[in-house]
């Protein structure tokens, strides 16, 4: 059995309702965008805003750590309805063990990981 057929087994509801397939609808697609950016990444299609690239120059972090730390990053929240681009904020380790949230978006017409902004974690 697919992982996709065991999920909808439990999730889906014998009634069919259209709230049970609302809810089957987000249950399938948490993750997917994770793995949309994920891809990006691995595949070296991602920009940096403005923004980034202002705070990684103000911290002294480099474009090649903000990325390093996202292997071995804990997705913290996904943002699927974010405007302009669906989100995901991760928490990140950098390369000097300073604990970090990255927040990386997905921008659909260019097919591309955007890293929006980057921020020490005792930041906040």
């Amino acid at each position: 059995m697919a992982r996709s057929e065991a999920i909808e087994r439990i999730a889906r509801p014998p009634d069919g309702s259209l709230t049970a397939a609302h809810a089957w609808d987000t249950m399938v697609d948490v993750g997917k965008l994770y793995e949309k950016i994920r891809d990006a990444i691995q595949e070296d299609r991602l920009v940096f805003s403005l923004h980034a690239e202002n705070q990684l120059s103000s911290r002294g972090v480099l474009r090649w750590q903000a990325v390093a730390g996202f292997w071995d990053g804990k997705l913290a929240r996904e943002h699927p309805q974010a405007r302009p681009n669906p989100k995901i904020v991760m928490r990140q380790m950098l390369p000097d063990g300073a604990e970090v949230v990255a927040v990386w978006a997905y921008v659909e017409s260019i097919e591309r990981a955007k890293l929006v902004t980057l921020y020490l974690e005792d930041e906040r």
